[in-house]
């Protein structure tokens, strides 16, 4: 396909401003960059701060995103970037930086495109400043764009950006050298600190961080003039679209916002909660995370990854482009869950690219002291590929660098293993860029104040933590749960059979099975670990009961659980070898605990109750309970849960199911890997 390129200049007769100035012959510039067929579909693009209308191909300075074979194909394409007045780029500067206001900016692009015949755009997008710039646009013309994509922006100032705004005014005013001031200034607000350390290793002097900083500060005097900076600097402290959400409704546009989790001018939590009120009101909005440790100028630095989120919103139809949403998965742990999981998933991986637009790449298999590392994607082969994983001394740290480097797009960690070390680093993979899935109980049960910095940390970082396995295997309980305790219905008690394993066991000796032969076939069947204590001793249920507890807002320490252990303590701190020679014992001692009946059986239950005054009350006990009652009619290794709230009053509601199994607790992880790319 044929494309050009065209500088234009318009003349503007008169124009009034918003404080009702009137200008006369108002001249703009603007450049179109793109395909010759009329029949082109046109996006806008609003550039930032130091930018122009120059955006397109190997001279522009987006030209890594728009040109010829680049996500936004100017094969395909028409883009249209309007200089905006006082930048100084093709025309003078203006009599006065505060002459106009981002308002008076956006109806001059819209008088522009009425000029030019533009009367319908594929998209409005813009990063910074441009973001703010193509906000208001949509806000004036809510019908004019089918998409409206602010990238790094927002239709509302942050306090922050406003007090680096006025730091940037009081330095060209003050300053001897004002923009070379203003610069050096202004890099420290677009960057973070992880990004000058990853750049800079501690090297501080001329060839390092403050040689850095003077030659940004010499270069944007040679290319750019004080007057725009003024003018562009005035603009960033006028973004001013709307008070809030309701101001936006109007606009009809679909609307996806690109966040850089970094970003300290544009903050993240500000776009969440844009998105959110958004959808709350029934607008068709969705957010879009660009990870990255480089802040306000990730925009401009992290193209593959910025490249990963907009090419499906720019996909031409026809063309050997793909639409699919890449999601990126590192998996922890491949034995008996992790196994099952990753056969799971590579089977069914062609199916949901096909039917849901979902492709799942694993990039990334894990052991404790094994990594295979496959950017491309690991498949059904992995067992046999495992087998030559090379040795490696911290494979969570070589999985984040290996991101950094080689992923662009969202990554998730599934943890599938028993490690107590591993949880301690999911802070670090949030901080990463990571969203987390685990069926590993140790981070839910860590002391209440790491629990709670992991949790603060994934709001700050708008990552998601999901754990539905953690209890009750693939059972839909926890998700529920919450919904339940979100929604402001009070739970006042919890009462269920936690242990897949410890039902399998008194199903059985409920109906007078031998105890050593129970233990062989729990054994066999993998409901229970090779040392028995481990499920007997009672303490993973009562991890399990503080989950839950947690979920509630509890703030309840482990050792405030009461435990009964059905382990004597004659057997307690033998080894699992001379365990072996004492099997009969401990089935003896524990049949001295069974007082069941025609009438009842014994289960060993969990309870999450919360009493009148809101005083928690956690216990795990072995219990004679009615065969006919719902927690006295699971078979095999079932788990039941009952809920008791106070709008269901006496009638509890009951999650029942399988509750033990690696096929099952993989598919739970399945579940929760699928609810975590559907909102990627």
């Amino acid at each position: 396909m044929s494309t050009y390129r065209e500088i234009r200049f318009l003349t503007i007769p008169g124009y009034i401003t918003g404080d009702g100035e009137e200008l006369r012959d108002f001249d703009l510039s603007l450049e179109i960059a793109g395909s010759e067929s009329e029949s082109a579909p046109y996006i806008l693009v609003c550039h930032a701060l130091t930018g122009n209308s120059s955006v397109a191909g190997p001279e522009g300075w987006w030209g890594d995103l728009i040109g010829p074979g680049r996500t936004i194909d100017t094969n395909f394409y028409r883009v249209i970037s309007i200089d905006i007045p006082g930048n100084c780029h093709l025309l003078p500067p203006l009599s006065r930086p505060d002459l106009l206001s981002l308002h008076d900016v956006a109806r001059l692009h819209l008088i522009a495109l009425e000029k030019i015949g533009v009367t319908h755009l594929k998209a409005i997008m813009g990063p910074s400043m441009g973001g703010a710039l193509a906000w208001q646009i949509a806000a004036l013309a809510p019908k004019l764009s089918e998409l409206l994509i602010p990238i790094a922006s927002d239709y509302l100032a942050s306090e922050w950006l406003l007090a680096q705004t006025e730091v940037q005014k009081l330095l060209l005013e003050s300053s001897t050298s004002p923009l070379y001031a203003a610069r050096i200034h202004g890099m420290l607000c677009y960057r973070t600190p992880e990004s000058m350390l990853e750049r800079f290793q501690g090297r501080c002097g001329d060839k390092g961080m403050v040689g850095w900083l003077r030659y940004h500060g010499h270069l944007l005097e040679g290319r750019f003039s004080e007057d725009a900076y003024r003018v562009m600097t005035h603009l960033t402290s006028d973004i001013h679209v709307a008070d809030d959400v309701s101001g936006l409704l109007h606009i009809e546009s679909d609307i996806h916002v690109v966040a850089i989790d970094s970003d300290m001018l544009f903050p993240i939590s500000r776009a969440v909660n844009t998105v959110k009120e958004l959808n709350r009101y029934g607008k068709s909005a969705a957010l879009h995370i660009l990870s990255s440790p480089h802040g306000h100028d990730a925009f401009l630095m992290e193209y593959e990854k910025l490249s990963e989120i907009l090419a499906p919103l720019f996909t031409v139809k026809g063309e050997n482009h793909s639409n699919h949403k890449r999601i990126y998965l590192a998996v922890v742990g491949h034995g008996n869950v992790g196994g099952e999981f990753l056969d799971q998933v590579t089977a069914q991986r062609k199916e949901l690219a096909e039917s849901k637009g979902m492709e799942l790449i694993i990039f990334a298999i894990a052991a404790t002291h094994t990594l295979l590392l496959d950017a491309k994607g690991i498949d059904e082969d992995w067992r046999d590929r495992i087998l030559t994983a090379p040795k490696v001394s911290d494979p969570i740290s070589e999985i984040m660098d290996f991101a950094d480097r080689n992923i662009s797009g969202p990554k998730i960690l599934i943890d599938n293993t028993p490690s107590q070390d591993i949880p301690h680093r999911y802070e670090e993979l949030v901080s990463r860029g990571f969203d987390l899935i685990s069926s590993n109980k140790v981070a839910n049960t860590l002391p209440m104040s790491d629990y709670q910095s992991l949790r603060s940390l994934l709001a700050r970082r708008c990552r998601t933590y999901r754990y539905e396995t953690n209890v009750g295997a693939g059972l839909p309980l926890i998700e529920n749960l919450q919904r339940l305790h979100m929604s402001g219905d009070r739970i006042h008690l919890i009462r269920g059979l936690f242990s897949g394993s410890l039902n399998f066991i008194f199903n059985r000796l409920s109906e007078g099975e031998d105890f050593c032969d129970m233990l062989r076939e729990a054994s066999a069947r993998k409901y229970t670990e090779p040392d028995p204590r481990v499920d007997l001793s009672g303490l993973d249920v009562a991890r399990k009961v503080l989950i839950l507890a947690r979920e509630l807002g509890l703030a309840c320490e482990l050792t405030e659980v009461e435990v009964q252990n059905l382990v004597p303590p004659t057997l307690q701190n033998l080894s699992t070898e001379e365990l072996q020679g004492h099997i009969s014992d401990l089935g003896q001692y524990i049949s001295g605990l069974m007082t069941c009946n025609e009438e009842n059986v014994m289960r060993y239950v969990g309870d999450v109750e919360i009493t009148a005054e809101g005083t928690p009350r956690l216990v795990c006990s072995l219990q004679a309970v009615p065969r006919k009652s719902p927690l006295g009619g699971v078979s095999e290794a079932d788990s039941c849960f009952e809920i008791y709230t106070e709008s269901y009053g006496s009638l509890p509601i009951i999650i029942q199911g399988a509750g033990a199994g690696a096929v099952v607790t993989a598919r739970g992880v399945f579940g929760d890997l699928l609810r975590t790319a559907e909102s990627c």
